[in-house]
């Protein structure tokens, strides 16, 4: 009986987990920018350097939960300063630079939340389209919220396992 009110708050953890982002690249004017996934945490986004004037390189994805996405970043530009080539997050079709202009190296870190059903990524946008790429590396830390149901269902399991451990005691007395 133990093994099975163990077994049964594990699964209740494991279903009140969120589920990892997915993320996928999108080109708005089909340029030639690329990701590079190390892990599913550290990418980097590189802009396109094909002539494509104004085309935005977003590698995102639909928050499944209410989250607050945080971590690092890191931006190169082979442009003269971030200016050509500015890079940061969105949150729908709201756009947040996070590279100051007049540098072509820089990072820093970030700190934004989501809502389930937005969607949310990151993005170089290159208003030159030439004399080289621009390149943002973010190392995400997500910390998710788990949604009311699988509060209810985390607090039915506890109670559950309470009621076994009640029952148990009951009858060895």
């Amino acid at each position: 009986m133990k093994s099975i009110a163990y077994l049964g708050a594990v699964a209740l953890l494991a279903a009140a987990s969120p589920a990892a982002a997915v993320f996928t690249i999108n080109n708005s004017l089909g340029g030639d920018g690329f990701v590079n996934e190390t892990s599913p945490t550290l990418f980097t986004i590189t802009g396109d350097d094909t002539g494509a004037s104004g085309n935005v390189t977003s590698y995102g994805d639909v928050a499944a939960a209410l989250a607050t996405v945080s971590g690092s970043w890191s931006f190169t530009t082979a442009d003269e300063d971030a200016s050509w080539d500015p890079a940061g997050y969105f949150i729908n079709s709201s756009f947040f630079q996070l590279t100051n202009d007049t540098l072509s190296a820089q990072s820093g870190v970030f700190s934004f939340n989501v809502n389930a059903g937005d969607s949310y990524g990151f993005y170089v946008r290159t208003d030159d389209g030439l004399f080289g790429r621009g390149s943002l590396t973010v190392n995400l830390a997500s910390t998710a919220v788990p949604e009311p149901q699988s509060w209810a269902l985390l607090i039915a399991g506890f109670g559950l396992v309470g009621a076994v451990a009640r029952r148990r005691r009951l009858l060895a007395a």
